[in-house]
């Protein structure tokens, strides 16, 4: 590969690293059962993605989808996805 591309690359995976590093290190909130912080399971938001069209790169980081410019990599666009809520018996024994 070209020395361009090594480069192209690096900065998108310390861009992605960057952005997900606040939701990583975020604590579940209180009384929340569900597993650790960007692990993707239940209470925890959901892992990294990077994805690059020819539109613009975009990362997700916990609950939020960001668009970078792909020339310059700053931010375009930020889009905070809605937390799934939990139906009100969770956590009963069914048949409760």
């Amino acid at each position: 590969m070209k020395k361009n591309t090594w480069i192209i690359l690096a900065v998108l995976l310390v861009a992605a690293l960057l952005v997900a590093l606040p939701a990583i290190c975020q604590p579940p909130p209180p009384g929340d059962m569900g597993g650790a912080p960007g692990m993707g399971g239940p209470g925890g938001p959901p892992g990294t993605a990077l994805a690059v069209g020819a539109q613009g790169v975009y990362v997700t980081a916990g609950l939020q989808v960001f668009r970078l410019d792909p020339e310059t990599l700053k931010v375009v666009a930020k889009v905070e996805l809605p937390r799934p809520e939990r139906p009100d018996d969770a956590g009963k024994p069914a048949g409760n």
